[in-house]
């Protein structure tokens, strides 16, 4: 059975910001409160809702109360944790009433997904944030963590109501990413399953996304579209994404030189790898690969 985890009080705000930055695993736990994750820079693996993922910068993740999970938090990366009461802060209860949790939107409920990978996230509740969304986000808990440390005047009701913007912020882009999926019909459901299993079948492939939409009767502008409402990314993010995630494995798990695994993840110009696998992770191939201690 797992342990309860108390609120690390910091002041009577009863919302508590902290950018962890240390490599750790936390033990199977659970809380009376909320708990908001972001990956700022590096990865983490994170067990909740009996799945365990490899998470990248952009993914955020909000864990209700009473429900189990754990995590390791990889060298070299940097999360930010955000703990919070919603019933002991006005006017932030209307909020979560509208903020249905995560998982209630996961594409991954409804697509039958006939594949498992390390992209296929939604069933733990992940959003998928943008580069403007994510530094969008981490500006406001980097100005909630500045007023929890200053204590200037009114820093409490400030960092309140940093919380209630970043929380309505999260429900919107919830709302775009997965609320457009019950409005598709079946045959679109099957379509962007049978896509996520080619990609995943063919990763160190080029894959040619024109070539597919023409084969299931699309344009590309469409069947962009048709993939982002199911998914929250667009094809190009979603294959990115996943190469960089395989990379992870294969960096973590094998000997194979980071060339190599490059070719592996269908990206034939490795100095190309190096840079989207940093803008990705905030570290290069070699300095991932260092990093990671349980080889």
């Amino acid at each position: 059975m797992s342990v309860y985890y108390d609120l690390n009080i910091i002041d009577d705000s009863f919302v508590t910001v902290e950018n962890l930055a240390v490599y750790k695993s936390i033990e199977l736990h659970r809380h009376v409160f909320y708990e908001l994750f972001l990956i700022e820079t590096g990865s983490c693996r994170h067990i909740y809702n009996e799945q365990e993922r490899l998470l990248i910068p952009g993914d955020c993740f909000l864990v209700p109360p009473h429900h189990d999970h754990s995590f390791i938090i990889h060298k070299s990366t940097s999360i930010f944790n955000c703990q919070f009461y919603s019933d002991k802060i006005e006017h932030l209860t209307e909020t979560m009433e509208g903020f249905t949790i995560i998982e209630n939107y996961a594409p991954a409920q409804t697509i039958p997904l006939r594949y498992n990978d390390q992209v296929n996230i939604n069933k733990q509740g992940i959003i998928h944030l943008d580069p403007k969304e994510k530094d969008f986000v981490l500006s406001i808990l980097y100005n909630m963590l500045n007023e929890q440390n200053n204590k200037d005047d009114n820093f409490i009701l400030i960092k309140q109501k940093y919380l209630e913007i970043l929380l309505l912020n999260l429900k919107r882009v919830m709302d775009r990413q997965f609320k457009n999926i019950s409005v598709h019909p079946k045959r679109h459901q099957t379509i962007i399953s049978d896509t996520l299993s080619f990609i995943d079948l063919n990763i160190a492939e080029e894959i040619d996304f024109n070539a597919l939409a023409k084969k299931n009767g699309f344009t590309p502008n469409h069947f962009r579209k048709l993939f982002k409402d199911f998914t929250g990314l667009s094809p190009v993010e979603y294959i990115n994404r996943m190469r960089v995630i395989k990379a992870c494995y294969y960096l973590q798990n094998t000997d194979f030189s980071i060339s190599e695994i490059s070719e592996m993840v269908g990206i034939f110009d490795a100095n190309y790898f190096t840079r989207l696998f940093k803008n990705f992770i905030g570290n290069t191939p070699k300095q991932y690969r260092a990093s990671i201690s349980n080889r």
